[in-house]
């Protein structure tokens, strides 16, 4: 039986965020909106057949730790169980890496495709990041260029990776 995904939305001071969940994993975060109706949009875009409800108390768990981190008061995110099925074998494998690089650390792309054992795929390594569901949880933010900080496609964009980074103390 599939399990019926459902996102909810919250806001704090940097926009509105969305989690998507089904009774036991979460599937996708969307990062900070400034426009409500754009989040909800892409959501629908993403899944069709979504319903919008009241978090269950793991997604409440997650939201009170987004809300934290986003503060200034770094979170981990290890006890939440993730959905990663939408992904390929390579895409899993680097976002399942990435989740492992500790707080205040960062890889090049470079590095992190040495680390998967794929050391001439450090494109392929910026395009699975680009595509990561879960930031936070798997922080992509934490994956920089050696010549400066890379990409990041929130919506809110590089401002809000050099502010993820420099929560976690980064000169950048």
């Amino acid at each position: 039986m599939k399990k019926s995904p459902h996102y909810f939305i919250f806001k704090n001071k940097l926009g509105y965020l969305a989690l998507v969940f089904d009774s036991t994993t979460i599937k996708k975060i969307y990062l900070p909106f400034n426009n409500i109706n754009q989040l909800k949009k892409n959501i629908l875009v993403d899944y069709p057949e979504i319903s919008q409800s009241k978090p269950n108390p793991q997604m409440k768990k997650l939201m009170h730790k987004i809300n934290l981190h986003l503060r200034g008061e770094i979170q981990t995110y290890h006890e939440f169980k993730i959905d990663l099925c939408k992904e390929t074998p390579f895409q899993q494998t680097t976002l399942l890496t990435t989740r492992k690089i500790p707080i205040g650390k960062t890889l090049s792309y470079q590095a992190l495709a040495e680390k998967i054992n794929s050391p001439k795929s450090c494109r392929a390594v910026g395009a699975a990041l680009s595509q990561n569901p879960l930031p936070l949880i798997i922080p992509c933010h934490r994956i920089v260029s050696k010549k400066g900080i890379g990409g990041f496609t929130a919506e809110l964009g590089i401002e809000l990776k050099k502010y993820l980074l420099r929560l976690e103390n980064h000169d950048i």
